[in-house]
C-alpha cells in the first residue's frame, strides 16, 4: 500500500509523496484549517488589534449567522464583545505594570552577599541539627557512600537493548572514572 501522510490540520491521510503532499499543503482547505488552529491560540489583544481593523458583518449582526463563518472578513465581534475584549486586555495591562512595580528593580550586592552568607550558615547548622537528631553523631561519610544508586527508569524497562548512553552508571564506573578538574 506505501507510506501515508496524515494532516493533522486537516484530519485526513493520503500517499506520502512530493505531489500529494505539495497540492495538500498549497490548497485552500488547508490553509483555512492550519488558520483555524493558529486562531485559537491567540490572545485578547491580538485578537481586539485584528477586529478593530475590520468592518462589521452585516450578515452576521442582523441574522446571528455568517455562512462564511470563521473565514469571513468581516468582524463577527458586536461593540459588547469589543469592550469586554478591551477590558480584559487592560487588566492584564495593569496587572504586569503591578509586577514591574512590585518586583526589585536593582540587586544590591552589598546587602545580598551578607544575606546569603547567613542562609547558608542557616542551612549547614539546620542540616548538621537534622543529621544528629536522626543517626546521632554520624561517623564520616566516605566518597562511594555518596554516589546514589541509580536505575533505569520506567518507561525504558520494557525496551529489549537500550542504547549505552540511556543505562545507569554503576557505582563502580563512578569511582573509577577520570574527573577533570575544572577552572
Amino acid at each position: 500500500m506505501g507510506k501515508r501522510y496524515y494532516c493533522d490540520y486537516c484530519n485526513k491521510s493520503f500517499a506520502d509523496n512530493p505531489v500529494s503532499r505539495k497540492t495538500h499543503l498549497s490548497g485552500v482547505v488547508h490553509a483555512q484549517n492550519k488558520r483555524a488552529h493558529y486562531d485559537a491560540f491567540r490572545d485578547e489583544e491580538e485578537i481586539l488589534r485584528d477586529e478593530a481593523n475590520k468592518r462589521p458583518c452585516r450578515t452576521f449582526l442582523s441574522s446571528g449567522q455568517c455562512k462564511f463563518g470563521d473565514r469571513c472578513q468581516y468582524s463577527h465581534l458586536t461593540n459588547d464583545d469589543k469592550a469586554g475584549l478591551a477590558d480584559i486586555v487592560n487588566q492584564k495591562k495593569k496587572l504586569a505594570e503591578m509586577k514591574l512595580q512590585a518586583a526589585p528593580q536593582k540587586v544590591d550586592d552589598d546587602k545580598f552577599i551578607p544575606s546569603l552568607n547567613a542562609w547558608v550558615k542557616r542551612r549547614a547548622e539546620k542540616r548538621a541539627h537534622e543529621d544528629s537528631a536522626e543517626t546521632g553523631p554520624s561517623p564520616k561519610q566516605t566518597f562511594s557512600d555518596a554516589i546514589p544508586n541509580y536505575q533505569l527508569a520506567a518507561c525504558l524497562i520494557s525496551v529489549v537493548n537500550p542504547p549505552p548512553s540511556l543505562l545507569p552508571p554503576t557505582k563502580e564506573e563512578l569511582i573509577n572514572a577520570d574527573y577533570a578538574e575544572w577552572g
